[in-house]
Parts: structure tokens; sequence; C-alpha cells
């Protein structure tokens, strides 16, 4: 007596192949909009560790800190474009705001290119905390997206004149229309 052959048929092995097929092009849209969540969501953790690591430093050094544009992370940028490329934190001895020579830069940070970053207004292109944790001046934003144009799977990182921190998704309603 002959032992049956053991095995998958070739109709059995190609349904297989059809089923697997069909869930992966339903969970491939949802996998890619989860990985630009959190990809945005990296680099505004990013952003907000870094503007709460220069208040923190601010207060305890009683000395101002800022926080502005740099694509290269050795120099503050001149526009508010250049939020796209990273930032930098620098002591700021003589309280003018800018990087001069013999200040101390305490950390730099280079956004990943899969994320928009930007400013919404080109008023307040750097953010700047006195010896108190204060940011004189007025309320700004950097909004940090996916897209151009899109506000999906985006946030807004929202510093107040008292230097207070918070973070909204793209779920909120952003004023005035603001979107990347």
């Amino acid at each position: 007596m002959d032992k049956p052959t053991e095995g998958f048929t070739l109709i059995e092995t190609l349904v297989v192949l059809m089923v697997m097929g069909v869930i992966l092009a339903l969970g491939t849209p949802s996998f890619l909009n989860l990985i630009e969540k959190m990809s945005t969501e990296s680099e505004t953790k990013a952003l907000v560790e870094a503007l709460r690591t220069a208040r923190l430093v601010a207060i305890e050094e009683r000395q101002g800190v800022v926080v502005c544009p740099s694509a290269n992370g050795l120099s503050c940028g001149a526009s508010s474009s250049d939020w796209a490329s990273g930032f930098l934190a620098f002591r700021d001895n003589n309280n003018d705001k800018s990087l001069d020579a013999g200040e101390e830069v305490l950390f730099t940070h280079n956004f990943r290119q899969s994320v928009l970053v930007k400013i919404p207004n080109d008023i307040n292109r750097k953010f700047y905390y006195n010896e108190n944790g204060w940011t004189p001046g007025s309320a700004s934003s950097v909004l940090i997206c996916a897209k151009e144009n899109q506000n999906k799977n985006g946030f807004r990182v929202v510093v107040n004149r008292a230097g207070r921190i918070r973070v909204e998704d793209s779920n909120s309603t952003w004023p005035n229309g603001m979107s990347c």
C-alpha cells in the first residue's frame, strides 16, 4: 500500500496567497499612517524636551537661554524657514538674543527630512527664556507636520509668555486657519 503524499495543493497555496494579499492591501495604508504619525510625534517630543530644558537651565542658572532655528547647528538661522532643518539652544551671556563668540551652545537637533517644521509667523523666530523662565514678548508656536498644506498627523507646539509649553495635535482647532 502506497503512503499518501503530504503537503498543499496548488489551489490551496493560491487561495492562501490571495487572502494574504488582501490583508496586506488593507493594512498597508494604516501602517504608513502610523509611521507618519510616529515620526512627527517623535520630532515634536524632541522640540518640547529642548524647550523645557532651555527653560529649566534659564531658571536654575538665572541666565537667559535662547532656542533658535539653525540649518547647520553652529549659528542661528536668519529666517523662520530655517526651522525646517533644526534648532540649537545657547546661554545668552549678554542678553542680546544672538549667538556670539564665547557663548556656550547647550544642544542642537536636526529634524528628519520626513517632517515639515515651520513657524506660522515671522515675528518670533526665536524662543528667549529670561532668568525667571519667562518668554517676554508675545506667545509663539511651531508646527510640525508630515506634509505641506496638510495638518493630518501634525502637531503645534505653543509657548506662552510665561514660558509654559503646550502641545496640540491636528485634531485640535488651530487658530486663524493655521496649517503646514
